[in-house]
């Protein structure tokens, strides 16, 4: 009996020693978007893919994650929502200070999560927190894309991307929310046939209708990786669902594809195991000879 409570207490001891050392230890993920679109350019295009980094600060002034992201020699850089955290008072700084210093170096464009949107709709909670933030970036040139649409260049392939900010009860804990196809076609811009388009979209779940809107790629993250992975798979959604269907990786569907960040930090559940925070690497590729 002593040795189990021995063995017990030592496995819990080592889960949480690895919990405090993953929290502190991004890894880098590279994943590879091949499609015919991509046939105009003479090799791949590198950007970056920013989410759910929730104020957390990686050595001081975020020096870590900003290295490593040089390092990555990006063309552009994605952020699919959730780089502050929606807590009254609380300062954004952390985020808006690493945005603004990744700004100096390449083109940003930013699509809203759960948290700038809460901060956005209720001043009289948040003050003028999310305007400040906001204003700050813009003046930084950030694209913040509240259900907007970009032209940007990959290479020599002309793209669209599109910012989608979703109502509130699409986030509500313990059950999905149906989203009918008309609200996106209400919600964003029409999309343009013939050029590659890609959504940030925060909320993963959605996946269905925003392929059949018309996304060729959806880049997302809110889920966290799924808190803890087992066997791949997430465990916990901060929705507090058991099992998300999309927790972290690519995901494809009739030629359309999603790429869900296991993301930068913590929040609802500030905890992470097995699951290091992501920082996601895009090179969009011509199709290879398989």
């Amino acid at each position: 009996m002593i040795g189990i409570v021995v063995f017990l207490f030592l496995l819990c001891a080592a889960l949480f020693i690895r919990m405090l050392w993953e929290k502190e230890h991004f890894e880098v993920t590279e994943y590879t978007i091949e499609d015919p679109s991509f046939h105009g350019n003479d090799g791949p295009v590198r950007a970056v893919v920013l989410a759910d980094l929730h104020n957390h600060v990686y050595g001081e002034g975020n020096e870590k994650l900003l290295a490593a992201i040089e390092k990555c020699d990006p063309s552009c850089i994605f952020i699919a929502g959730d780089m502050p955290v929606a807590v009254p008072g609380k300062s954004v700084a952390p985020a808006a200070d690493l945005v603004e210093a990744l700004s100096k170096k390449y083109p940003i464009y930013y699509g809203i999560g759960n948290h700038e949107y809460r901060m956005r709709i209720y001043p009289e909670r948040y003050k003028d927190a999310y305007h400040d933030y906001d204003q700050r970036l813009k003046g930084c040139g950030v694209s913040m894309l509240h259900n907007e649409r970009r032209t940007i260049r990959l290479g020599n392939v002309e793209a669209d991307v599109y910012g989608l900010e979703i109502d509130r009860r699409y986030y509500k804990r313990f059950k999905k929310t149906p989203m009918e196809q008309s609200y996106l076609e209400e919600t964003l811009p029409k999309p343009r046939e013939g050029v590659y388009r890609i959504l940030l979209a925060h909320n993963p779940e959605y996946f269905d209708a925003y392929t059949k809107w018309g996304a060729n790629l959806t880049l997302s993250g809110h889920v966290h990786g799924g808190v803890v992975r087992v066997f791949g798979r997430g465990l916990v959604s901060p929705k507090l669902g058991l099992f998300p269907p999309y927790s972290g990786g690519i995901y494809e569907k009739k030629g359309r594809k999603m790429l869900v960040s296991r993301g930068l930090g913590a929040h609802t559940i500030p905890v992470r195991l097995f699951n290091r925070p992501e920082l996601v690497v895009l090179c969009f590729d011509k199709c290879r000879e398989r």
